[in-house]
């Protein structure tokens, strides 16, 4: 359900004074949350009636007049285009937004706030139900909570692989006995230790730049899929460097919803 909000202006605002910068600024905080939350669909201002312009029709003729129009008992200011599931949940955001104002400037407010449903191709009865039926105020909220666990969740799971894989280009350019050795056993002569520390750096940086992720991840998925043929010339075991590709691939995933998005299988309404 849409629903149109509309601010009644007073008089300060014929007058053309702007409004202070602290609710400007709550109110652009507000504006930010509710657009997020995919409930806010479209808002602004109106200029005062001395910038307008009606017309009137009547026995057959057109009139028109330019403003101000100071006839008007009621005047809108501004509006907002609302989307929720329930007239509740918009008498709701409108209390909101009221409360704000309140808040901001002070119990001497006085201001009034109209909310009005909007017809539309939805609200129409048809024989065949709709398919996708638009969010709730507390669905949509709780998406966006859950896009952001997970997105935090994806960048400590992408911390892992980057930490060892700094851990390991030190460990190449100091090239302490036991690295050299190892690496000796897989067939890298320590001459190119400091080749190899400066790719697994390199590669590690670029995953942990949100920028540059994607690239880091396709980087190290080549020098893994490489390090893999290396342990299978040798006949050692491989499982390591399988792990570690998912690690870097889920926390990948867990990171950008838009790889997330390629995956055929997530429900419509899935985030």
């Amino acid at each position: 359900m849409r629903f149109m909000m509309m601010m009644k202006a007073d008089r300060s605002y014929e007058e053309g004074v702007p409004p202070s910068p602290a609710l400007v600024e709550e109110m652009g905080k507000f504006i930010e949350e509710t657009m997020r939350a995919g409930v806010l669909l479209d808002t602004g201002g109106l200029a005062p009636t001395a910038m307008g312009t009606k017309i009137r029709a009547a026995d057959g003729k057109l009139t028109v007049t330019d403003g101000p129009f100071t006839e008007a008992k009621e005047i809108i200011g501004g509006f907002a285009i609302v989307q929720t599931r329930t007239r509740e949940e918009a008498v709701e955001l409108g209390r909101r937004f009221m409360q704000l104002h309140t808040r901001v400037l002070g119990d001497a407010y006085t201001g009034e706030c109209e909310i009005r449903q909007m017809f539309g191709p939805g609200d129409v009865r048809s024989p065949t139900p709709l398919i996708h039926q638009p969010p709730t105020f507390q669905e949509t909220c709780h998406a966006d909570l859950v896009r952001q666990e997970r997105a935090r969740a994806g960048v400590i799971l992408s911390a892992l692989p980057v930490l060892f894989l700094l851990a390991d280009a030190v460990g190449k350019f100091i090239q302490p006995e036991p690295v050299v050795t190892a690496s000796a056993a897989l067939g890298f002569p320590p001459d190119t230790l400091f080749a190899l520390g400066t790719l697994e750096a390199a590669c590690a940086l670029l995953f942990a730049i949100p920028r540059t992720a994607v690239l880091g991840a396709v980087l190290l998925t080549g020098y893994l899929g490489g390090a893999t043929a290396v342990h299978v010339v040798h006949g050692s075991s491989f499982a390591f460097t399988i792990v570690f590709g998912v690690i870097v691939w889920l926390g990948m995933l867990l990171r950008d919803d838009r790889l997330l998005a390629l995956f055929p299988l997530r429900h419509p309404r899935a985030v």
